[in-house]
């Protein structure tokens, strides 16, 4: 049975047999950066990128994970926002930031959407 290549940065630096300090060296990453990113616990940009490139890691798993993550807690802040916002004096820079707020809404929820 052929084992499958794994889609998580540990197994596909593994698979391409590097140590985690051969990508530390060429990602100019502090190692224990590396494995926590590699675990899950630590959202790089960086080395997601230097996995992606070095290694042709899928980066949109990860970022989908880094949406779900971020999405519900962005969207909650987003309408407390315009609550706080509603409440204070209805001025023209208010309705502009109304209107925005109204705008981020509309387009999270299209992104909310399109991952679903």
């Amino acid at each position: 049975m052929n084992k499958q290549p794994s889609i998580y940065p540990s197994g596909v630096r593994k698979a391409h047999h590097l140590k985690i300090n051969d990508l530390a060296y060429l990602l100019e990453m502090d190692q224990s950066s590396l494995s926590r990113f590699e675990a899950g616990k630590f959202q790089s940009l960086k080395a997601l990128i230097g996995y992606h490139i070095l290694l042709n890691l899928s980066i949109e798993s990860s970022i989908r994970q880094v949406f779900e993550a971020g999405f519900k807690g962005l969207s909650d802040r987003c309408f407390q926002l315009i609550e706080k916002v509603s409440e204070g004096p209805k001025t023209l820079k208010n309705t502009l930031r109304l209107e925005s707020l109204n705008n981020i809404v509309t387009r999270l929820m299209q992104l909310d959407e399109a991952y679903v």
